[in-house]
Formats: C-alpha cells, sequence, structure tokens
C-alpha cells in the first residue's frame, strides 16, 4: 500500500511540478496540556509549518514540524508529503509522512478528503502507521463553522487503533486577530487504553498566506494526535 501512494504521488506531481506556483502557506506554533494540576507536567510543545506549490487542479504539499514533550523530555520531529486533486469547492489527497520520536520512528500514509458547505469546512484522513514495534491505524475528523469573517467554531476527533489505542475528542475556536493572523484553542478529553480519561488544552497562533487562507489539509501522523507525554 505505501509503495503504491508513493508511487501514484509520483505520477501525479512529477510531470507538471516544473510549473508550479507557491498557493499557500502557514507557520506557526501551539502548546498543549493536560488541564488536571497534578499532570500539567505531561504537555507537549509544536514549531512549524506546511508550504503548498499548485499547478492547475492538482497540487503538492509539504509539512515540516518540531515538538518538544515536557515529563518524557523527548524531542520529536514529522514531515508530510500530500498529493492533492482540486473538484471545485472539495479537495482529495494521498500522502505519505514519517514521525521520528525519541529513538523511534512511525510511518504514515493514507488518504484524505476536504471540503467547503457554505460556512462550514471540513476534514477527514484515514492512515496507516508503520511502526518498528508495532502497526494500527489513525482515523481523523475536523470541522470548522465560520460564526463570521473573523470568529469560528469547530469540532475534532482522532483515533489510533495500535498497541496502545487512543481516541481524542475535542471543541474548537478560531480568532483571526489580523489578515492572516489567527489563534486558536481546543478544549478536549483524551482517551488512552488502560488509563483514566484526561481533560487538554491546546491553545496555537499560526500566520497563513495565500488566497486560500494557508493550505488545503492538516499535518497527519501520530504526533500530531497526542496531547502531551
Amino acid at each position: 500500500m505505501r509503495t503504491f501512494l508513493i508511487a501514484a504521488l509520483g505520477a501525479a506531481l512529477l510531470p507538471s511540478i516544473a510549473g508550479a506556483e507557491i498557493i499557500g502557506a502557514e507557520v506557526g506554533g501551539e502548546h498543549s496540556t493536560l488541564a488536571d494540576g497534578k499532570a500539567r507536567d505531561i504537555h507537549k510543545s509544536t514549531l512549524g509549518g506546511s508550504i503548498e506549490f499548485g499547478f492547475g487542479q492538482f497540487a503538492a504539499q509539504f509539512d515540516l514540524k518540531q515538538r518538544y514533550y515536557g515529563l518524557a523530555d523527548w524531542d520529536g520531529t514529522t514531515f508530510g508529503m500530500h498529493g492533492i486533486y482540486r473538484l471545485g469547492s472539495s479537495s482529495v489527497g494521498l500522502f505519505v509522512g514519517k514521525d521520528w520520536i525519541h529513538h523511534d520512528r512511525v510511518e504514515n500514509y493514507g488518504l484524505e478528503f476536504a471540503s467547503q458547505l457554505g460556512q462550514i469546512n471540513y476534514q477527514a484522513s484515514a492512515a496507516w502507521l508503520d511502526g518498528r514495534h508495532d502497526n494500527g491505524y489513525a482515523l481523523t475528523l475536523d470541522g470548522d463553522y465560520a460564526l463570521n469573517d473573523q470568529f469560528g467554531l469547530g469540532a475534532k476527533f482522532a483515533t489510533v487503533q495500535a498497541d496502545a489505542d487512543l481516541t481524542r475528542l475535542g471543541a474548537t475556536a478560531r480568532y483571526e486577530f489580523t489578515p492572516g493572523l489567527i489563534g486558536s484553542a481546543e478544549l478536549g478529553l483524551a482517551s488512552l487504553e488502560d488509563s483514566d480519561n484526561e481533560v487538554f488544552l491546546t491553545l496555537g497562533l499560526k500566520a497563513v498566506f495565500g488566497a486560500g487562507h494557508g493550505v488545503t489539509f492538516g499535518t497527519r501522523g501520530l504526533q500530531e494526535i497526542l496531547p502531551g507525554l
């Protein structure tokens, strides 16, 4: 499956890459922590960005993020690549990527979809996770409803089914302080197999560029789902 996705990405993108132009980008950071005062050392800080190149109905998006985990005192890196085909207000994509965390690595590859219905923007993904010691899959779904040009409310869901299952569900909000500068917040619940449910809070700030207000898809991978370590 991974070989097929990589070959499909190459076949779709390489013939047109010479005529590509940058159509969107974003850069920013966020901090996620557990709400329990006794567990706030379990957190994650992230800094990174994405850039998207377009050529006709096709696009290629690249993601790079660096992370730091508090209690575990680990560093992590995520790299991802998306091949995108646009269908009016909708987009379908294939993606491949890799997470490096501590002394381990987890590859991910799968399918994704994004669309807009009036004031609602949403996207979903399905990924296979291939680690050194364990395999599994991840599903994500998130949406946002624009109340006006600056403020939006939404929700996010993600689940990882592997040796240790993880599910998270959160309510989100975003506010555009000035054109291209967006603050975000998520209050959610994370459930790890054989552990208590934990409330977490994530705060973020990013700058977005391009006519599409940033890039088409969110970053994929295991570290994007973890609220902290």
